[in-house]
């Protein structure tokens, strides 16, 4: 059974659980909030998911809405990464094929798998050494090189210095991204264009679901640990009892 949470960063607590993980348990999940919290709500910010976007634009029309960093640059990361898998794999095979781990099997260019943790790597932490070696790899594959470029110049549009230079930075992506005309990365941007607003509305206010994510996790471990819950009223108190109890008249919620 999934479920959704909405949590506060800013207080440090989770503020309400309800079952399901769609529209309509994200806008219930919001009714259950006092009016003068649900008034307070300045910023929600969510996962690229078309069911929350719209459970908020319903329940709080004045809300600002920010696509979660950590997703949208996953995003991108995983476009760019599916590319250097399409270079990797080999049209023909010689010798012995199937039965071997990817990075010892002949179908796979060793050299282009081998590369998975270093091509993830930002451009600047990379070591002189490594980024030699990332060179010499797309000296052989200009289109991996590219790629790599491309997702690089993406996350550099969460460090412009405000919205209007990060609009034109994205809209210089994306202008790359049709003159590349990598298959993967136009997929990827078929999708994120209508996100475009949300993930620049970052730069309105610079919040993130990093504390949600934690929050995830410590309900998972709740869950290990009891090895299942039968009742799920048991089990809500249980989850909202892992942050603080909310006061009784809160701040407002950002």
């Amino acid at each position: 059974m999934f479920h959704t949470v909405l949590s506060a960063p800013e207080q440090h607590r989770i503020l309400e659980l309800v079952e399901g993980r769609n529209r309509q348990s994200a806008i219930d999940a919001v009714a259950r909030l006092p009016f003068f919290w649900q008034l307070g709500i300045e910023t929600v910010v969510i996962d690229m998911s078309w069911p929350y976007r719209k459970a908020v634009e319903h329940a709080l029309p004045w809300a600002r809405i920010v696509a979660d960093k950590f997703h949208v640059i996953k995003t991108v990361d995983a476009a760019a990464q599916k590319v250097r898998i399409r270079h990797g794999r080999r049209v023909t095979v010689v010798g012995q094929d199937g039965g071997l781990a990817r990075q010892n099997n002949p179908r796979f260019d060793p050299r282009m798998w081998r590369s998975r943790w270093l091509f993830m790597r930002r451009a600047d932490k990379l070591t002189p050494a490594e980024r030699a070696g990332l060179d010499q790899l797309f000296e052989l594959n200009p289109e991996v090189g590219l790629a790599y470029w491309l997702k690089e110049a993406f996350a550099s549009i969460y460090q412009a210095p405000n919205r209007s230079e990060a609009e034109l930075r994205f809209d210089l992506w994306v202008h790359h991204v049709h003159q590349a005309g990598i298959p993967e990365l136009i997929s990827t941007w078929t999708n994120l264009q209508w996100w475009r607003q949300l993930i620049l509305n970052y730069f309105d206010d610079p919040q993130t679901n990093a504390y949600a994510e934690g929050i995830t996790n410590k309900i998972k471990v709740l869950k290990r640990r009891g090895y299942g819950h039968r009742n799920p009223h048991r089990y809500r108190h249980k989850v909202l009892a892992i942050t603080p109890h909310p006061p009784a008249e809160p701040p407002p919620i950002a």
